[in-house]
């Protein structure tokens, strides 16, 4: 299943800058956004303290 994440333009930016840090402190050549959202998700699905952090931030 597709989905469209929105972002302004200075967001945008902003997780462009992030995910390139992560791939570069991981040491890999590619890093896609796609692969970094499905990882954040599960560890909200995982980890319970994740999850409270998101809830308040909703």
């Amino acid at each position: 299943m597709a989905t469209t994440v929105r972002l302004d333009p200075e967001e945008a930016t902003e997780v462009d800058l992030f995910i390139l840090t992560l791939r570069e402190d991981a040491r890999r050549t590619r890093l896609d956004k796609a692969e970094v959202y499905r990882e954040l998700m599960r560890l909200a699905r995982e980890d319970d303290t994740v999850r409270r952090k998101l809830m308040r931030r909703l």
